[in-house]
């Protein structure tokens, strides 16, 4: 495989790289390109993003909001990135399925093909719906999210089932013949109406077909996204990048990650690690000129799949419990014998327990490999339980009754002697996103003193 000789491992052995002029000035604008790891906020190639004022967009559908996004999806993220280079302020957040169709082909070692385009599984795979893909069935409708790997074929972040009929491909183009335009080894035909595409450049285009496609097929929206899947101008040199990829080709000082050209010039030489073509990465640079990206910080992502299949996290309030299941941020968690508890015992895992959860996503279930308790109002049935002090919290309203408010439909909030900034109480109604700073009581009610309206 090729390799190459700057990628340096941090004190700590985490694989990271940096060059010499690094720092991240604060309040810098950032685009963020990656699967999302997290909820409480949302977390993207490790950073988290407050979405308290985000709109939300969908490349697949006209009506979305924050309750429609699910682990695994491939996000971009506009916004404003915070000194430390771990936190944001999220003003966009666009998903898009990378493919949406018929499975083609089933194949043994867990691969599998939708409308004819390979698909490769891996531990970190979101299956939301599914057991693994040893349950998938030629014929059944699919929707993936991924990452273009080094062989060509999609890396999936998420996979869900879907009805039959629509098709969308994302992807770049490597062909256009007349108005048939070839993407991902897939001919479709472009709308009469709209402007064709030119080699090199990447595109969204939807339509209908059966579950034996014939080609090319017909598509009824179809969109240029530019020349880099991020679909980010090149005229936007001052914005912070930050893309998760895998490495598709590395030449010297210049690599090929998930489509986007990158130089790593920057970056100092060091033997201590080596960058191979299949790495799964994190970057952080700015665009140049040339429609390059220049890399100032490389995150190489840990390759041992027990590891990489833990890196999906949640943070919110327990809305219930039943035996080892939880439900956290609507996620349903289920708590292993092997589970790490920190925190606290393992009664707290109750509801109105404010938790921090990570772990792997199978079957539309989190399977915990460890559980933080950050604070709680309950004590597994106990009558009497201490709270932890001062808290803070962000939700949405779910409900309203008098000064007695729900977010996110699981943590009661009484407001009765809440200072509300920018605004009053009579203002507040489902719908608002809130910040919410006060105590837990034992019953798991949060006594505010301070409610800010974030919108």
């Amino acid at each position: 495989m090729a390799t190459a000789p700057w990628l340096t491992a941090c004190g700590g052995g985490d694989g990271t790289a940096t060059g010499p002029t690094t720092p991240t000035p604060s309040g810098s604008a950032v685009l963020a390109y990656g699967s999302i790891s997290g909820f409480g906020s949302v977390i993207v190639n490790g950073v988290r993003y407050d979405d308290g004022q985000a709109r939300y967009r969908s490349e697949d559908s006209d009506v979305f909001d924050r309750r429609d996004l699910g682990l695994g999806m491939v996000a971009r993220v506009e916004g404003s990135l915070g000194p430390d280079g771990t936190s944001g302020m999220a003003s966009v957040i666009e998903v898009g399925a990378t493919l949406r169709g018929p499975v083609t082909a089933v194949n043994a070692g867990g691969t599998f093909a939708v409308l004819g385009i390979p698909v490769t599984p891996s531990a970190a795979t979101v299956w939301a719906d599914l057991a693994s893909p040893a349950t998938l069935t030629v014929g059944q409708w699919v929707e993936v999210h991924g990452l273009d790997g080094a062989d060509g074929s999609v890396t999936a972040t998420r996979v869900e089932t879907k009805a039959a009929g629509i098709f969308a491909i994302r992807g770049p183009v490597s062909a256009v013949q007349g108005n048939v335009v070839t993407v991902r080894g897939v001919t479709v035909q472009w709308p009469a109406t709209a402007s064709l595409p030119t080699a090199g450049q990447w595109v969204k285009v939807r339509g209908t077909t059966t579950a034996t496609p014939t080609l090319p097929l017909v598509t009824t929206e179809a969109r240029i996204l530019g020349t880099r899947p991020t679909g980010q101008p090149v005229s936007d040199l001052a914005a912070v990048v930050e893309l998760e990829g895998y490495v598709q080709s590395v030449q010297g000082t210049t690599a090929v990650v998930s489509g986007v050209r990158c130089d790593l010039s920057t970056l100092p030489p060091s033997p201590a690690g080596a960058l191979q073509v299949g790495s799964r990465v994190e970057l952080h640079g700015q665009w140049q000129a040339d429609g390059s990206l220049r890399v100032l910080r490389l995150k190489l992502e840990e390759s041992r799949e027990e590891e990489r299949g833990d890196r999906l996290e949640l943070k919110g309030i327990i809305s219930a419990a039943t035996g080892d299941t939880l439900t956290v941020l609507g996620q349903t968690v289920v708590v292993q014998p092997g589970t790490l508890v920190t925190g606290g015992p393992r009664t707290l895992l109750v509801a109105g327990t404010y938790v921090e959860v990570k772990g792997r996503y199978v079957n539309g279930q989190l399977l915990a490999s460890q559980i933080e308790i950050k604070s709680s109002g309950g004590s597994g049935g106990s009558t009497t339980s201490p709270t932890y002090g001062t808290v803070k919290r962000k939700g949405w309203v779910t409900a309203v009754s008098g000064t007695t408010l729900v977010l996110d439909g699981a943590l009661t909030v009484d407001a009765s002697q809440a200072y509300v900034e920018h605004g009053s109480l009579a203002q507040i109604r489902t719908g608002l996103r809130l910040e919410v700073k006060g105590t837990l009581d034992a019953s798991g009610v949060l006594r505010a003193y301070k409610i800010e309206l974030d919108d």
